[in-house]
């Protein structure tokens, strides 16, 4: 049965588990984008789950998960929102919540047993079916799946060959690297799924260039001439105006991180440059502090103690989105921290994009990333790569601290260019 076009305003269905969820870099990366979708003349729908409670100037459905383990997380979340309401309200959704969550608890052991998959695999079912009835009603012109859980695609997937509608995916991160190849049959699984979506898809949007580049060879999607990475696109996904007004001068340099440090994400190379440098010139150790502000795992609260300038080092814990500006303004450099390894090569950590638009200068701890050393450089901002001499580190942060701090050009990344480029990409692939 065929559809009517909505030929003067598009109309997508954006799915995504993720939306309307301080903190999450998935949820920003598409609820900073539908003001701009909506002045560019898309009439845009998300489909999300219940993390995040609903946007109220947005069109936003949200349905929640089939199995456990997701709706243990979908109802913590809303007893934290419930906290705002009435006590009585609140103290009589706790109990049912409470009641709810003692026998999902237990069922969430039996399904880790039977399904080795992410625990919001389970969003996909649900998310088709009260999809596939919005489809019915309102006849979207186009599915596009986004964020990071694998079942945005697979929902987005299912709903595109049932209803058929032409399908666009965006990879934050590539769906190989959600799980490692040590554990095999989630791994392999994932690598179907992008074949499938490849298939299916009109075109696979990756972050950056080195993600689309891999993505082409991986599904054997490039071919000679014209048709050259023909479904596989990168567009960076930029940030929204922030530009912050100068800071005064001060004899103390306050570097400053927002976000997560964990695992290969961490400060190890900056605390041992750092400690190199106190070694060698004791009174540095006076002249500069670091803030951060976001969760810090295990490992780096370790390295954080073990340094004898851990006073200098303060941990804010996280903070609402809203609140990060102010963490922002009080720095004189921002500190943008990557994981090593091969994710580096195929993913710009979305705070990059945030930081370049504040006009603070940037200290990057990269690795094997030319466009993300490239974008920054060319903007005027300080970059060390993991496979450098610490030295190199060191002389950096030296000019830092003691030197005066060389403002950064203005960045043209913005929301508004990224959502721009992704029109014109599914006009151009899906019609």
């Amino acid at each position: 049965m065929g559809k009517a076009k909505n030929v003067i305003r598009p109309r997508w269905l954006i799915v995504s588990y993720y939306a309307n969820v301080d903190g999450r870099a998935a949820s920003h990366h598409i609820d900073d984008r539908l003001p701009a979708l909506r002045r560019a003349g898309i009439d845009a729908t998300v489909l999300s789950s219940t993390l995040g409670p609903r946007h109220k100037n947005e069109q936003h459905i949200r349905v929640m998960s089939l199995w456990p383990s997701a709706i243990l997380d979908e109802l913590k979340a809303g007893a934290k929102r419930n906290r705002t309401h009435h006590p009585l309200l609140a103290l009589l959704r706790l109990i049912l919540q409470i009641a709810v969550a003692i026998p999902l608890a237990l069922l969430s052991v039996v399904e880790r047993k039977l399904f080795h998959r992410d625990k919001r695999w389970s969003w996909q079912f649900t998310a088709a079916a009260r999809g596939w009835v919005w489809c019915k009603i309102h006849q979207p012109d186009i599915i596009l799946s986004t964020g990071g859980p694998a079942s945005s695609h697979e929902a987005a997937l299912w709903l595109s060959r049932r209803c058929k509608l032409p399908l666009v995916c965006e990879f934050q991160d590539p769906l190989p690297f959600q799980y490692p190849p040590t554990m095999d049959s989630i791994h392999d699984h994932y690598l179907k799924l992008e074949a499938q979506l490849a298939r299916r898809a009109s075109a696979l949007i990756y972050l950056t260039d080195g993600a689309a580049i891999a993505a082409s060879r991986r599904l054997a999607v490039v071919q000679q001439g014209d048709q050259s990475m023909a479904k596989c696109v990168a567009i960076l996904s930029g940030a929204a105006h922030n530009r912050l007004a100068p800071k005064p001068a001060d004899i103390i340099r306050t570097f400053a991180h927002i976000g997560t440090l964990s695992d290969t994400r961490n400060l190890d190379a900056l605390l041992e440059a750092l400690t190199r440098l106190i070694e060698s010139d004791a009174s540095i150790r006076d002249h500069f502090s670091i803030r951060l502000a976001g969760t810090l795992g295990k490992s780096v609260v370790q390295s954080i103690a073990s340094v004898a300038f851990s006073d200098r080092i303060e941990s804010l814990g996280r903070m609402p989105r809203h609140e990060l500006d102010d963490v922002l303004a009080d720095a004189d450099i921002l500190l943008l921290v990557q994981n090593t390894g091969t994710i580096a090569a195929e993913t710009i950590p979305s705070k990059a994009f945030e930081y370049l638009q504040t006009g603070r200068p940037i200290l990057a701890l990269i690795g094997d990333n030319p466009q993300l050393r490239s974008v920054l450089e060319n903007h005027g901002h300080v970059v060390y790569g993991y496979d450098e001499n610490i030295d190199v580190l060191q002389h950096q942060l030296r000019q830092l601290i003691y030197q005066p701090l060389v403002l950064p050009k203005t960045c043209d990344l913005t929301v508004e260019k990224s959502v721009k480029e992704l029109v014109s990409c599914v006009k151009r692939h899906a019609g």
